[in-house]
């Protein structure tokens, strides 16, 4: 049975690939609907789809998805947009090629490029603000630059599952679902009392070029990423319950073009708290979420005229930044960006009983098998040195609300941010943590 190309498929096509580049997709998962079981052959659809976003504008484009080719957890894709600015994108990967057809090594590699016709770049070089170092806790929401840029970028993620725990004798992480919730009293494979564990080797390679009035900037980096990644959730697309912690190391060793040399590691540990349910909703859960990154090797200069530099550390948008999709989504994206960084976040899921979508009957809505209303709460800070102190000082808080789709293994999300600096529109596909 191939799937349908619901509404609720152009709308979460648009909102994936109108962003950057991220590991939505979760790997080797296989979910069992039993309300709507699949073929075992190969499913695939290719949308139009339709999108808006402060960079691009007003876009369209056409994406395609095809899983399950010749390996169950496999998944391909690729996109390409047009916007009303003149900004374009091509995009495409694969997630999970299973290397040996018994083994535990998966490969997921993804290439992008995008023309930007109106770039947001919260780096040096703007003329109003000379001696005050873009991106930092304290430096102004205007001190960015505007202009076109390139922007190219190859990573392949490897994945090995770790043969232990849950992960011993179930290498393809396996769900039964009946409406999107997991069937009760599954096996001990399923529930994950004892977890999963993963790890992560990913060689990557990015190069951003801006030219904005006044000058231009290039910003290239090339290297390895490494993550230990230990899951004790019990449904990796929804959690309910239990726990997600990640370690990872980032090394830049400043190769061929690189800018400069550089380390950078961060801690992720989310939390999940199952309140249970209600007369009104299936599922009531508190999700937590910690992060902490710092750069060892970050250098601060000032030359003769007095401005700052910056030097052996990660570009702008990548390792230590706040605000975007994920991390404090009332601000710009990346718009702080710094040595080091925290950040913490709460939500309070609920998802109700009633579900208005399952009863309007067309364009394929009936397809949605729940939705969420969300409230959170987010705080965060860059600094220029790692110190606690520091980093729990003058924090940055916004708070806000959103909406979630699940529809046919995706989840959608729209959320409402606010602070008393700007507020912010975030439409992606996952949770942010």
């Amino acid at each position: 049975m191939k799937p349908r190309p619901t509404l609720i498929r152009f709308l979460f096509a648009g909102l994936a690939f109108a962003s950057v580049p991220i590991d939505t997709l979760t790997a080797q998962i296989r979910v069992e609907e039993t309300t709507n079981p699949q073929s075992p052959g190969p499913n695939q659809f290719w949308v139009p789809y339709v999108f808006y976003s402060e960079t691009f504008d007003i876009g369209v484009g056409v994406a395609g998805f095809v899983t399950r080719l010749w390996q169950e957890q496999l998944k391909l894709y690729a996109t390409a947009f047009h916007t009303k600015n003149g900004s374009s994108r091509i995009w495409m990967g694969a997630y999970d090629i299973r290397l040996n057809p018994n083994g535990r090594l998966f490969m997921s590699p993804d290439i992008f490029y995008t023309d930007y016709s109106n770039l947001k770049a919260y780096v040096n070089g703007n003329e109003e603000f000379p001696f005050e170092r873009a991106g930092t806790n304290d430096s102004s929401p205007e001190n960015f630059v505007t202009g076109k840029a390139e922007d190219v970028a190859f990573k392949v993620r490897f994945r090995y599952v770790l043969p232990f725990g849950d992960g011993r004798d179930n290498i393809i992480n396996r769900y039964r679902t009946t409406n999107g919730f997991l069937v009760p009293n599954e096996p001990k494979e399923t529930t994950k009392p004892t977890g999963r564990s993963y790890l992560f080797v990913e060689p990557f390679y990015r190069d951003q070029y801006i030219q904005f009035d006044g000058g231009k900037r290039s910003l290239r980096s090339n290297g390895i990423r490494a993550e230990i990644r230990h899951d004790r959730t019990d449904y990796v697309l929804n959690p309910s319950k239990g726990s997600l912690l990640k370690l990872i190391i980032g090394r830049d060793f400043g190769w061929g073009k690189s800018d400069g040399a550089w380390t950078n590691w961060e801690i992720d540990y989310s939390h999940y708290i199952s309140l249970g349910e209600t007369a009104h909703f299936r599922q009531q859960v508190l999700a937590f979420n910690f992060w902490l990154s710092d750069t060892p090797t970050f250098k601060t200069e000032i030359d003769d005229t007095g401005e700052v530099f910056t030097s052996n550390r990660p570009p702008y948008y990548d390792a230590t930044s706040l605000g975007g999709l994920d991390r404090m989504r009332a601000f710009n994206d990346s718009r702080f960006n710094d040595r080091s960084a925290i950040y913490y976040g709460i939500e309070y899921r609920l998802t109700p009983n009633w579900n208005p979508f399952s009863k309007l009957g067309f364009a394929g809505i009936p397809d949605v098998d729940w939705w969420q209303w969300i409230v959170f709460a987010e705080a965060g800070r860059v600094a220029s040195k790692f110190d606690l102190g520091t980093l729990h000082t003058d924090m940055k808080t916004d708070i806000g609300f959103g909406f979630r789709l699940f529809s046919e293994g995706a989840l959608g999300r729209l959320d409402f941010a606010f602070s008393d600096e700007s507020w912010g529109l975030r439409a992606m596909i996952g949770h942010p943590f």
